[in-house]
């Protein structure tokens, strides 16, 4: 059962550029991009449709809207997929 205690918040792309992160402290830059890494896959169900085909393969509606879903990395890992 995945942990209820996660929250979930979208990245605003208006405010916030992934590709230059820069928090002011190298040594915290340093662990950013190399400690923290990706914990699910989330996805935004465009209909009911979708969302039968995204928990066919696993995801998990969060408790804040039935469209909105995710795959923990573990779960991902366990089907030993190709590198891109």
């Amino acid at each position: 059962m995945p942990d209820s205690t996660w929250t979930v918040e979208p990245f605003d792309r208006q405010r916030h550029d992934r590709t230059g992160f820069d928090c002011g402290v190298p040594a915290l830059n340093e662990y950013l991009s190399t400690k923290i890494g990706i914990q699910a896959v989330e996805v935004d169900a465009i209909n009911e449709a979708a969302i039968r085909f995204y928990k066919k393969y696993g995801f998990i509606s969060l408790k804040d809207d039935s469209h909105h879903l995710f795959l923990p990395m573990k779960v991902i890992r366990k089907l030993k997929l190709p590198p891109l």
